[in-house]
């Protein structure tokens, strides 16, 4: 039996309308898919373009907080400087108080001075970015500065050149204080430390740069000690003063602490003295596989004397870290700085560290020849180039 339909005075059958309304659904079906793509589509744009957005605002927002650090650099520079005894309290109550977000943009003593531009949010005073058109709304706030740190952290050594840091405590500093070097966090010296093996140092020299390399030694460090008097002073009371030791990696080294006044001061071209020591180095210690420790015997006369750290490295570069003794801080030295930007919603805070070079009162030039031991020149000069001889040993390339 069949069945019919009629419209229209027509008669259909049964199967057209079923192919009818195939293609209906089918019509709804991609409907319904190029839907689902268009939104997707859009959705992709749209999220396209906050992430673009978020990633200005999130630049904009660290570019106020490296502004933030900028002018806390001279508000340093302001409080080391001033003779106004309203910013010296003002710099007094600024300084290494880390209790309070507004203490450098909410004391208007202090920023009317240095001088900071700021703004109120709130509970909050912003340091305003300079931008003339105000279009990217570039505001910092919580800014602290600590002139008293534990460490002085992120420095390279590099070879043939020398890192001078000014030893300025507060507290107890008679106690050892610690170099480390040669970084393993994140490979920055690009050497494994398990690579350190035992290398005595003094039995059979140094070896070649390439050798060395090779080898995956750490840095040869060279650690002095420099005394300056305060007021006049000659060139021989700063020699006779001087200590300076230089540091081979060694796996099996004591990490006793070194008393830099047992060097014996060699102020003579060819003396005899050789302070060349052992220094700890082990693949299981991080983040630096070398470390140092050391005093001055009788403590800093700071009263009388400023005292400098000359730190060298030999063979390749290397980072350092300078721990304080552990009842005192570095004054000044390396003076830490914490600050957040902002644009509109979004924050990036900024942790920085910064030096001075005004903290170097004395011109230290490199040395034109500095030795770990004693320094040799033996040479027999003629006429007769062929019976010219030196008789010194190469260490470095022999």
């Amino acid at each position: 039996m069949r069945w019919f339909a009629k419209y229209d005075g027509k008669v259909a059958k049964n199967s057209d309308s079923e192919s009818g309304a195939v293609a209906i659904l089918s019509v709804i079906f991609f409907m319904i898919l190029l839907s689902v793509l268009v939104v997707s589509f859009v959705r992709i744009v749209t999220n396209e373009v906050q992430q673009t957005r978020d990633n200005e605002l999130s630049a904009s927002a660290l570019a106020a907080a490296q502004g933030g650090v900028e002018d806390a650099k001279r508000v340093l520079v302001y409080c080391a400087t001033t003779t106004d005894s309203d910013g010296k309290n003002a710099c007094e109550k600024a300084l290494n108080n880390t209790s309070d977000c507004n203490v450098v943009t909410g004391d208007s003593a202090l920023t009317s001075r240095v001088p900071i531009v700021v703004e109120p949010r709130g509970d909050i005073f912003e340091g305003v970015i300079d931008d003339p058109s105000n279009q990217y709304q570039q505001r910092y706030s919580c800014l602290q500065i600590s002139t008293l740190t534990s460490t002085i952290d992120d420095i390279v050594v590099n070879p043939g050149q020398s890192e001078i840091i000014p030893l300025k405590f507060a507290g107890d500093a008679g106690s050892p204080m610690t170099l480390n070097w040669h970084a393993v966090s994140n490979d920055l010296d690009q050497v494994p430390a398990n690579k350190t093996t035992a290398y005595a140092p003094g039995s059979s020299g140094f070896l070649k740069d390439t050798q060395w390399m090779v080898a995956n030694y750490p840095a040869v460090m060279r650690v002095e000690l420099v005394t300056v008097p305060k007021g006049g002073f000659s060139l021989d009371d700063v020699a006779s003063q001087d200590r300076a030791v230089t540091l081979v990696p060694y796996n099996n080294a004591s990490t006793a602490a070194f008393d830099m006044n047992a060097v014996t001061a060699n102020t003579q071209p060819n003396a005899t003295v050789a302070p060349v020591r052992d220094a700890s180095c082990q693949n299981t210690r991080s983040p630096f596989a070398c470390t140092f420790k050391f005093s001055r015997g009788g403590g800093f006369d700071t009263a009388n004397n400023d005292y400098y750290l000359k730190i060298s490295a030999t063979y390749r570069p290397t980072h350092i870290q300078l721990v304080a003794p552990k009842d005192a801080k570095f004054d000044n030295v390396q003076p830490s700085i914490d600050v957040t930007g902002r644009v509109n919603d979004a924050f990036r805070r900024v942790q920085a560290r910064v030096r001075s070079n005004s903290q170097l009162t004395q011109f230290f030039p490199e040395y034109a020849v500095e030795s770990g031991s004693k320094v040799c020149k033996n040479m027999f000069v003629t006429n007769d180039a062929s019976t010219s001889t030196d008789k010194c040993t190469d260490y470095l390339n022999n």
